[in-house]
């Protein structure tokens, strides 16, 4: 900014040059209210450079002046146009749909939460996957809604890859890819998916309660194990966690955690009466073990 006025201000004092400086004062003065220099809620956008776009005519006016030949004077600032009219038709293509929109900023533009952010929740709303899960922008948690069909799944994994691929760290994106796994059967794909995820996010309990399902399924129970007890580390009352800890240890053969697991999810649950059933089921189980 200081330059572009220094530069301003040499030209006007140039009396063939005052077209020169009204061009650039021109862009410095309509980029001075969104250059951040005074912190602002607000990337630039394109909708900020219409204005400043006058001065660069107005510099490209006065570049024609400056050629020699009158012919030059008038081919050059026809192509420079025709040039820069191309150059605008193909960017305008980035507009035609909020996922390429975000997606290519990212992608192109310098990395910033914000912009990778959007463009998450782009691919959240594609058709294949918004029937399936549900992003709270604001708290940027997932929520798994309606049912995975084989054909629902496997159409959503194939979106979610490729955001995973784009976006490599993303909780949410791992987390979705990772339940899909799980709908079609592909147990090793979703331990590696919800492991990425709670390395993204560590203090979630949802995410480690994730990871242990998937890894009993895939029949890693150690695994499963030390990830349910980091979820219930994280909240000992989750019900989901105590759930998946009763089935770990029941699986296990660990009946007297099981029934401990259930005795806490009896007390999140009480008008449940399965906890009661099992919980009479993990007494027989227990009472039918030799004693030392």
């Amino acid at each position: 900014m200081i330059g572009a006025i220094g530069i301003g201000v040499w030209a006007w004092r140039r009396q063939e040059s005052h077209l020169m400086a009204l061009a650039v004062l021109w862009i410095a003065a309509f980029l001075l209210p969104v250059s951040n220099l005074l912190p602002m809620m607000q990337y630039m956008a394109e909708r900020f450079l219409y204005l400043p776009l006058v001065g660069w005519v107005l510099a490209l006016a006065w570049l024609s002046t400056r050629l020699r030949h009158a012919r030059l004077q008038r081919i050059a600032p026809m192509a420079v146009l025709i040039f820069w009219a191309l150059l605008s038709w193909q960017r305008s293509l980035i507009w035609k749909d909020e996922l390429t929109l975000f997606v290519q900023s990212s992608i192109e533009g310098p990395k910033t939460p914000r912009v990778d952010d959007n463009a998450v929740a782009a691919i959240f709303h594609l058709p294949e996957i918004r029937t399936l899960f549900r992003l709270d922008k604001t708290t940027h948690t997932l929520a798994p809604i309606g049912h995975a069909t084989p054909e629902k799944a496997a159409l959503a994994l194939q979106k979610l890859t490729e955001g995973a691929r784009l976006f490599p760290a993303d909780e949410n994106i791992a987390t979705a890819l990772g339940i899909m796994h799980t709908a079609v059967g592909q147990t090793n794909e979703a331990v590696m998916a919800f492991e990425i995820a709670v390395r993204q996010r560590t203090n979630d309990a949802t995410l480690w309660n994730n990871l242990a399902m998937a890894s009993l399924d895939a029949g890693n129970a150690n695994r499963a194990r030390v990830a349910v007890e980091q979820a219930l580390a994280i909240n000992p009352n989750s019900a989901n966690a105590l759930r998946s800890a009763s089935r770990l240890y029941w699986k296990t053969g660990d009946f007297g955690a099981a029934r401990a697991a259930l005795k806490r999810l009896q007390e999140q649950e009480p008008g449940n009466p399965e906890h009661d059933y099992w919980i009479r089921e993990a007494d027989r189980k227990l009472a039918s073990l030799p004693h030392p």
